[in-house]
């Protein structure tokens, strides 16, 4: 006899013994005693296709990670990526870059020895990203080609606060801005080098009090890189100087002022 148990096929079989305590010649009758013999079927069942998107809407030139989670053991993978970087693959978990904005189809089917799943297909959504900002310069002040979406970067640093359409540039060095539209998708302009003509800020150290005779040493700490320098020292030996950094020594007991204007060549004096 034979008895299916899911893929196992069980067979009975038997064997012939006498009765309890009989022997000599062939017996009357006989006690049977079954045997199983169980014989398993190999499995036969193809993959079911599934997978995940690491993101399911993104930006023009934005990969997106495809992981395959198909069951039942396929050994072999076949992604068509209509309208993707690269169209299609057989990796297990490939990835995918979409160059132009639209809505696009990833389908999966996965393969074993058994056989090929359904397709399983995700929809991946791609936005396009604003045109890419110019610059214009007028002085220190910089101006976005677009209106809106703003945020300017000094040296590859975000600028705190600075998310209007122009800025006002103070300090040297190259100046970007980029942009993002509604959808999140951002461009960035080209680095816009920019050299301060900042005026000087004069400013010098000094001891405030000496006695009659001692001398007192002018540091010059001017800051825009000035060029050249006028002290004034009123009723100091010297009475003025062009050096940078100068000395001065007073004669006669009470409060003198000293001042410093500094100057270069591109934007005069403070």
């Amino acid at each position: 006899m034979s008895v299916n148990i899911g893929q196992a096929t069980v067979t009975g079989v038997g064997f012939v013994d006498p009765p309890h305590g009989q022997t000599g010649a062939a017996p009357n009758n006989f006690e049977l005693h079954p045997i199983l013999d169980i014989h398993f079927a190999s499995a036969s069942t193809p993959p079911v296709a599934n997978f995940t998107a690491s993101v399911t809407t993104v930006c023009v030139g934005q990969a997106v990670t495809l992981s395959d989670n198909s069951t039942n053991g396929p050994t072999s993978w076949n992604w068509t990526l209509t309208g993707g970087n690269p169209t299609s693959s057989t990796s297990q978990n490939p990835s995918v870059t979409y160059n132009t904005a639209g809505t696009y189809t990833v389908k999966l089917v996965s393969t074993n020895s058994s056989g090929s799943s359904s397709p399983m297909s995700h929809t991946i959504t791609v936005n396009a990203n604003p045109s890419v900002p110019t610059i214009s310069v007028s002085g220190n002040t910089f101006t976005s080609s677009s209106s809106t979406g703003n945020q300017w970067y000094f040296n590859g640093v975000l600028i705190s606060g600075a998310t209007s359409q122009t800025y006002s540039a103070m300090s040297t060095g190259a100046y970007t801005v980029v942009v993002t539209n509604s959808s999140g998708c951002s461009s960035t302009s080209a680095a816009t080098n920019f050299t301060s003509n900042n005026p000087p800020v004069a400013n010098f150290a000094s001891v405030t009090k000496v006695c009659v005779g001692l001398p007192v040493t002018l540091t010059d700490n001017s800051t825009n890189s000035p060029t050249s320098w006028n002290w004034t020292m009123g009723n100091g030996t010297p009475a003025s100087s062009t050096l940078q950094s100068s000395s001065v020594t007073y004669n006669t007991a009470g409060t003198y002022t000293v001042t410093l204007k500094a100057s270069n060549s591109t934007c005069g004096a403070d």
